[in-house]
């Protein structure tokens, strides 16, 4: 979703999805399909158990799954 999540080197100088604008894209990304309905508004804070049924019916379009360390 953002690239790399860590700083990284890139054309020598250090980078960040946060600084090198990748974030950016992905919310403008997100705030198209919210409005344009393409899913729902909630998708990032719904609890896992409310959020099946809707996934199953292809109302969801991204299942979120934590990052793990």
């Amino acid at each position: 979703m953002y690239g790399s999540p860590n700083f990284h080197v890139r054309d020598g100088k250090a980078s960040h999805f946060i600084i090198d604008g990748t974030e950016k894209a992905f919310l403008d990304y997100m705030r198209v399909i919210v409005k344009e309905g393409l899913i729902q508004p909630d998708w990032y804070t719904i609890k896992w158990m409310d959020r099946k049924a809707p996934l199953f019916q292809g109302k969801l379009g991204i299942a979120w799954y934590p990052a793990c360390s």
